[in-house]
């Protein structure tokens, strides 16, 4: 997995930290909102190269971005037996992937989850239920706001990500900062009811976390409401995910085609709310 340098600024809200941050950053250049805030979705769903039934997931994953906007945010995640690797297929898969589809009890193809909140004995929620679900969640207020911004420098190939962070109410529990990064425009062949189709376009695919697998922990000083919190850190882009030729790789990563997922969670489910942010190159 790439290397990923959080900088000095990051340690006062770590689990292991001891004293906050003397300083906040100028009230000018904070980019999280103050107010009470509705929360935002992310959909994280599960598919597969190999599943035929996945382009309709796809066709309900458009249709509900069209429908709600920027309120909703689009996570595809590649795993299970329909995207393992295999001869002449891509390999969109990912370490954080598999262990986000275990969490979650993923048998189902394609499936879905809402803000990772858990549903009788499992999370996975059937195409048909997307809908609702998120539409559910969008009336619920966030604890948490958050603001960001990312910056790449293709000499160096790192992305400079910039975050700011505000507890308009009190968070519960373990609460955890994650970013992770998502890549569209990946043209690989896709199985559907006709057979498979060569030049299929996977979108929002997710490629990899930047913070650890579950995120990284926000000290408990720091999530009652009042509180905030800036933190920056670098992430140097591979050329590629699992290989630069499709198949029987991943591809080559694009700047352009990409974006980060940054949210805030409840441990390994129960997710607050999250932004989109576009990476400036």
């Amino acid at each position: 997995m790439p290397k990923f340098i959080i900088l000095v600024s990051l340690t006062f809200f770590l689990s292991c930290a001891k004293e906050k941050l003397d300083s906040t950053p100028p009230e000018s250049t904070f980019m999280a909102s103050k107010n009470v805030e509705n929360r935002k979705a992310i959909i994280e769903h599960y598919c597969g190269v190999r599943c035929r039934h996945c382009p309709d997931g796809d066709e309900e994953v458009e249709r509900l971005k069209t429908k709600y906007g920027d309120s909703l945010i689009s996570i595809g995640i590649k795993s299970g037996f329909y995207a393992v690797p295999a001869t002449g297929w891509a390999n969109f898969t990912s370490p954080l992937g598999d262990s986000v589809s275990n969490i979650a009890g993923i048998h189902i193809y394609p499936t879905g989850t809402v803000n990772r909140h858990l549903v009788s004995t499992n999370s996975q929620l059937p195409r048909n239920e997307w809908d609702f679900a998120i539409s559910n969640e969008l009336q619920k207020t966030t604890p948490v706001n958050i603001g960001a911004k990312a910056t790449y420098n293709s000499a160096t190939r790192e992305l400079l990500i910039d975050i700011d962070v505000y507890y308009s109410g009190n968070g519960i529990g373990d609460n955890k900062l994650n970013v992770v990064l998502t890549q569209s425009g990946l043209v690989a062949k896709q199985l559907d009811d006709g057979g498979p189709k060569p030049n299929y376009v996977h979108n929002d695919v997710l490629r990899t976390a930047i913070t650890d697998t579950w995120g990284t922990t926000i000290h408990s000083d720091s999530t009652t409401v009042g509180s905030q919190f800036s933190t920056s850190m670098t992430y140097t882009l591979p050329l590629d995910f699992n290989g630069p030729v499709i198949p029987p790789g991943g591809g080559l990563t694009l700047i352009e085609d990409m974006n980060l997922i940054i949210f805030i969670s409840e441990g390994k489910t129960d997710i607050y709310t999250g932004i989109e942010v576009e990476i400036d190159f």
